[in-house]
């Protein structure tokens, strides 16, 4: 499989930050003004604008689940999968 693109692998590297509770990682891999919204009326609920606001968000979320919050990335072959669905999508009559 070819190498990932850049957006992906950054992403993976916010991840395993995340999983290793590396917050200084984080804010230097998210942009400045990065934006994260949760909806709903939980304690999490909000707009969160900025690296050290998302960075602390994802402090207080590992936090409230007691550390045992993580995040799994699984990263697919978009051009194998759209084939692999074509292939079981049936033929029109």
């Amino acid at each position: 499989m070819a190498e990932p693109p850049p957006h992906v692998v950054k992403f993976t590297r916010i991840v395993r930050a995340f999983n290793a509770s590396d917050y200084d990682t984080i804010t230097v891999l998210v942009s400045e003004d990065c934006r994260y919204y949760v909806a709903g009326g939980g304690i999490f609920a909000g707009e969160y604008t900025g690296r050290n606001a998302f960075a602390e968000f994802l402090r207080k979320a590992k936090a409230e689940t007691q550390a045992t919050m993580t995040v799994d990335v699984q990263v697919r072959d978009r051009k194998r999968r759209s084939r692999d669905n074509l292939r079981r999508c049936p033929r029109a009559a």
